[in-house]
């Protein structure tokens, strides 16, 4: 324990260290390369995704591109009057937010006249005639170049428009003294758009690293007119991955926000007085949904143009709604708008087209919740059908009158198809028609006339009644047609009946739904910016020149979106750098830090506090990897583990989009690992070197790791325990050596060479491969024991299993000797045989010698009997013998028999001896035929029924294996056989014990 304490704490060191100089040394350069990893794990996520299908997130693009300026000319030659028509066009849709990403630096009318005025006297000079009418065409002139006008009276009237702005310093401008000059005080402020700004304390203030002393790129008219302003400063970086959210003006209190996220708070209803700021932690600009209830308890919500009859028509669905699984969209409402006609009447508008005030009160009177037409509009009411019918149930070509000089037909029947957008039914008289899908009718079945009412005094000629509303769920977040509202709000505003919600608004207050939007910031009050796909993927592009002459496809359905004005060409300098794309318009920078306001999906960076842990954290594993592992494994480990920390950070981005750090803590592996590594080589190491230096030539590696792991310090000495000694000895090795030896001058030669493949052989499974240690080689004969220097717990076992695994390689050696062509073998050597001798008991192990030269050795009486048996096994004809020490060990784990009982020269004390036969299971048919009849024979013998004993070894002496071998030899059951006929011819004493005396060594 205190060794492993000592380690932690040191690899501990080692991580804080490392990690300590990482926080404080080049982290510019460490950032980039951050920023590299960044990138690369960016590219990554969208790699291929080209052709995915990417969700509808309610946000589009209006591109000043190549398209528009080849129809009007180069954008810089346009007048404010295309961006006035772009903003009536856009408006007829009912945008929840018209965004420019474009500046507008100065009034451009006065240089514009300026311009033509300057033709038109070169046109008349010297014209006499024409010289007459100059003053009079010069004012008509002065009053048509009114494009200015137009634009803000566009913005005005739109009350959607939010505009950006740009913050600026002097040295932006080569001059310093240019016209610019005048935008750097509170007046210029004031005559701007003052409350698009925050005001914040003193306290806040400070913490705002961000100031710009100019204010550009907007003027006072269209910044009154647009409902608020924004900056659209992305910073000053390269590649686009961070930029500053808050700037303050000069030395001033007011704070811009981006225009994206002005533009959010506006769509949330949030007052400034709201919005809060927590230094580098997070603006919160308020939950995304709220209903409002004034002094007379008129009812009114946040998100434009939602009204409370869209708000019934969701909650009637409610369950459906919630309840809706990932698949298809899901349709509750379809569009519906009223309009007033030139005559004052209300007519109805549709996708399928639009219905004069009779067409809809002849419409209103047979569909709508309450039948009656008096408030549609001022038409002739007289013979129209009161009554409401079910047109689902029509007939294809079925034809019914509805009065008024109207009737509808149904055309086809696409009622088992999904989505129920397709156009089924036909309304229509002599002069107009409009068509009709069952979402059509099926939402105008849900209105009352209340809300097709138009009412005059509010001056609106055209009102939204409900949307192309659909639910889908992607993800397992429930997504509409409306960013505003996604699981969270539904949720909420879905939790009970519309009539209960809406009850539960206090009088002149509010009741917000969803959960606030709170967008996350880094250190100088930065925001990562979150991307969601390839460019012109996430939010679909539609050409500024279509937009604005109203052809353009893609606005189909996209009531209550928001619509961001900017530009691809290059031309027009936009284009920015995104991680994962060079080329990146800078327009998509706004959309996507939108898209993270209304989806809450954003780049969540680890906090500094959470950095350094992490650093820390892997340090220490490094570090205690390096401790822990040979360098040839660690090091194996600790790419494996590199590349392993690189998925996780790929993983959590790909999927959660958290960026945790990587370039740090890559330097922290790799120097944690390192440092340990070297100071192991230059501490540690050198113990262990000294071990394998002492050890290597008879222990396996396993075990000097093992000792050099649990600090065994091989000293002078030795200690007492109980162990298994192991003695070996090939059969006859003096005759077949004397036999190689007198084969000619490289007789000698020959038997070293066998004896080296011999001894290599044993040795390797002695060492390596069952932890024996060895203790030296005399001769032929192999000297070993188990259990020491480390305890082996099952030392005894592993003697057994090390002859029987010796025995095994030295027949494979016997085969391959005799079918060696390379070299030839006498006979003898294809007959090599050893004997095993096998004793555990109690020995003296350790190191013994001088200091000068010491030999790792083992001694006393359990060695010397090891020996005994190695030697006395030859007169039983078995290879390998064992004592009972060993036997009680080892006897549920391998086949024995019993072979006597003996007392060996020098010892009064009497050892039962057992042959070693195989581990069990692993017994052949013969072997089990021998043990059953030899067994029987040795349990007479020891009852002394020495006749009947005698018949069992009679019989188990010809299933001997080793007769096989050498018939001369003897074998246990004619030991045995013999004992048997010396007992009956003269049968022992009473005191007979059974025990044999060994006379010889």
């Amino acid at each position: 324990m205190k060794k492993l304490l000592s380690t932690v704490a040191m690899s501990l060191l080692f991580a804080v260290g490392i990690t300590a100089v990482l926080h404080y040394s080049a982290r510019r350069f460490l950032s980039r390369l951050e920023n590299v990893t960044y990138d690369w794990r960016y590219s990554l996520k969208y790699q291929g995704a080209e052709d995915e299908q990417f969700p509808d997130y309610g946000i589009h693009i209006v591109d000043i591109d190549e398209r528009s300026m080849e129809k009007m000319g180069s954008y810089w030659s346009w007048d404010r009057g295309y961006q006035a028509k772009l903003v009536d066009s856009l408006s007829t849709h009912f945008p929840a937010a018209i965004l420019f990403d474009v500046l507008f630096y100065e009034r451009e009318d006065d240089k514009r006249y300026s311009r033509l005025a300057q033709t038109l006297d070169a046109a008349v000079s010297g014209d006499s005639v024409l010289n007459k009418y100059r003053d009079k065409l010069n004012e008509r002139l002065a009053a048509s170049v009114d494009y200015d006008k137009r634009f803000a009276r566009a913005i005005s009237k739109s009350g959607r428009v939010t505009l950006g702005l740009s913050m600026a310093d002097e040295s932006d401008y080569r001059d310093k003294a240019s016209p610019v000059a005048h935008r750097m005080d509170m007046d210029w402020h004031n005559s701007l758009h003052p409350s698009s700004a925050i005001d914040m304390p003193d306290s806040l203030l400070s913490t705002i690293r961000n100031k710009k002393t100019i204010i550009d790129g907007i003027y006072p008219e269209n910044a009154r007119a647009a409902k608020h302003i924004g900056h659209v400063n992305a910073g000053e970086a390269s590649v686009i991955r961070t930029i500053p959210l808050l700037y303050r003006f000069a030395k001033f209190p007011p704070v811009y926000l981006p225009m994206s996220v002005r533009a959010a708070a506006d769509l949330f209803a949030t007052p400034n007085e709201e919005i809060v700021f927590k230094p580098d932690e997070y603006i919160d600009i308020g939950k995304p949904f709220k209903i409002f209830k004034d002094g007379e308890e008129k009812v009114s919500f946040s998100y434009p143009d939602f009204t409370e009859a869209q708000f019934r028509i969701i909650s009637a669905d409610a369950e459906g709604i919630l309840s809706h699984k990932k698949g298809l969209k899901r349709y509750v409402s379809s569009y519906v708008a009223v309009f007033r006609s030139a005559g004052g009447g209300v007519g109805l508008e549709m996708r399928g087209g639009k219905a004069s005030p009779k067409m809809a009160a002849a419409l209103s009177a047979v569909l709508l919740k309450k039948g009656g037409v008096d408030s549609v509009g001022n038409v002739d009411t007289s013979g129209v059908n009161k009554d409401p019918i079910d047109l689902k149930k029509m007939a294809v070509d079925e034809e019914i009158e509805i009065g008024g000089g109207f009737a509808i037909r149904r055309d086809a029947d696409f009622s088992a198809l999904p989505g129920g957008d397709r156009l089924e039914w036909e309304a229509f008289s002599e002069d107009e028609s409009i068509w009709l899908s069952a979402l059509d009718i099926e939402t105008l079945s849900k209105l009352t006339r209340r809300d097709l009412d138009l009412d005059s005094s509010s001056g609106v000629d055209r009102k939204l009644v409900t949307f192309d509303f659909w639910v889908k769920r992607e993800k397992g977040v429930l997504a509409s047609s409306l960013p505003v509202l996604r699981t969270p709000a539904l949720n909420e505003l879905l939790a009970d009946s519309a009539d209960a919600i809406l009850e539960s608004v206090p009088k002149n207050s509010r009741r917000d739904f969803g959960v606030p939007a709170r967008i996350p910031l880094r250190g100088g009050n930065r925001h990562v910016v979150t991307y969601f796909g390839p460019k012109s993927k996430p939010f679909p592009y539609s050409s500024f020149y279509d937009v604005m002459e109203n052809n353009e496809a893609n606005l189909y359905a996209m009531e209550g979106n928001v619509f961001i004005v900017g530009s691809t060409a290059p031309a027009v300098f936009d284009i920015k750098s995104a991680p994962h794309e060079r080329l990146f318009p800078g327009v998509e920078v706004h959309a996507s830090l939108l898209n993270s306001i209304f989806t809450g999906n954003y780049v969540r960076r680890l906090a500094e506090w959470q950095d350094m842990l992490v650093m820390v954290a892997v340090g220490l594993f490094f570090a205690l990897l390096g401790f822990y592992t040979k360098p040839s494994i660690g090091w194996i480990l600790a790419v494996a583990s590199l590349v392993a920390y690189a998925f996780v950070a790929f993983y959590y981005f790909n999927n959660s989009l958290i960026w945790m750090e990587m370039v740090r803590p890559f330097i922290t592996m790799a120097l944690a690992f390192t440092a340990v590594m070297v100071y192991r080589y230059m501490t540690e190491e050198k113990k262990r070197r000294y071990l394998q230096s002492t050890f290597k030539q008879y222990l396996s590696p396993e075990l000097i790791d093992v000792m050099y792991d649990k600090m065994i310090d091989p000293e002078l000495g030795g200690e007492k325990r109980v162990c298994t000694a192991y003695f070996t000895d090939i059969e006859g090795f003096s005759t077949f050596s004397e036999k190689l030896m007198n084969e000619g001058v490289d007789g000698p030669e020959r038997l070293v060479r066998l004896l080296n493949e011999y001894l290599s052989a044993m040795t390797d499974i002695l060492t390596v491969r069952r932890y024996g240690t060895l203790d030296k080689y005399e001769g032929d004969a192999i000297i070993a024991f188990f259990g020491a220097p480390m305890e082996v717990p099952n030392h005894a076992e592993q003697a057994c299993h090390t002859a029987i695994d010796m025995q095994q390689e030295l027949g494979m050696l016997r085969e391959k000797w005799r079918n060696d062509n390379t070299e030839k073998w006498p006979d003898i050597v294809h007959n090599m045989r050893m004997r095993i001798g096998i004793n555990t008991g109690e020995i003296i192990a350790g190191n013994m010698g001088s200091k000068l030269r010491k030999n790792y050795t083992m001694m006393g009486d359990a060695v010397n009997l090891a020996a005994r048996l190695e030697s006395a096994a030859k007169g039983y004809g078995v290879y390998t013998m064992i004592s009972h020490h060993t036997h009680a060990l080892v006897s549920d784990k391998f086949e024995t028999r019993k072979l006597d009982t003996i007392t060996v020269v020098g010892k009064s004390e009497p050892v039962t001896v057992y042959e070693l036969i195989c581990r069990k299971g692993e017994l052949t048919d013969e072997e089990a035929g021998l043990l059953e009849i030899y067994n029987k024979g040795v349990d007479a013998y020891y009852n002394r029924d020495f006749g009947k004993a005698l018949e069992f070894f009679d019989k188990s002496k010809e299933l001997e294996p080793n007769k096989k071998i050498n018939p001369a030899k003897p074998t246990p059951s004619g030991r045995f056989a013999e004992m048997c006929r010396k007992y009956i011819d003269n049968p022992p004493g009473v005191d007979w014990d059974g025990v044999n005396k060994l006379t010889s060594k």
